[in-house]
């Protein structure tokens, strides 16, 4: 997946939304967000109807993309080093890379993949020490905590729009 991404990046004269795409489809093949969907929800997943479900880990899915799609197109030739693998419980691995160069030189990313039925899958990425399955399960429990499920797909299919440069009623 690293390979795949730093390819793309490496591509010269892509235009930006042509870039996100291409990276979109690559992070889609390679993450497993039902996964990352029922982590991130932890003991509220279940306070969910199955629509709710899969409204969530769509919209959340295409945040996610977005989100870390749209600082991706910002390289500028950094390397990934692999730094080395660690098994964790479930049999789960996390994989410990480091960014060479450019301004983020240094920064630790760590992707825990778990195997689905002989295919890798990320379950999460740790960027210096700040997994973003916690970071995101720590803002949803609070959102759902003061409005519930729906206040959640409803904050969720908002910062979906905003981020994809549609607004609300345009």
């Amino acid at each position: 997946m690293i390979d795949l991404v730093l390819a793309e990046l490496s591509k010269k004269g892509v235009e930006k939304e042509a870039r996100i795409k291409a990276l979109k489809s690559i992070v889609f093949e390679t993450f497993d967000f039902a996964t990352i969907s029922r982590l991130v929800l932890a003991r509220n997943y279940k306070r969910l109807s199955e629509t709710q479900k899969r409204d969530f880990e769509e919209n959340f899915k295409q945040y996610l993309s977005r989100f870390y799609g749209s600082r991706l197109v910002d390289y500028a030739d950094e390397k990934v080093e692999v730094k080395g693998a660690r098994l964790e419980k479930r049999g789960d691995v996390t994989v410990m890379t480091q960014i060479i160069g450019g301004d983020v030189d240094g920064i630790e990313m760590n992707y825990r993949v778990r195997n689905r039925n002989d295919n890798w899958k990320v379950i999460d990425v740790t960027i210096e020490g700040v997994s973003t399955v916690s970071n995101f399960r720590a803002q949803f429990r609070e959102i759902i905590s003061q409005g519930g499920p729906e206040e959640l797909l409803k904050t969720l299919r908002d910062k979906t729009l905003v981020d994809s440069g549609i607004e609300e009623g345009a």
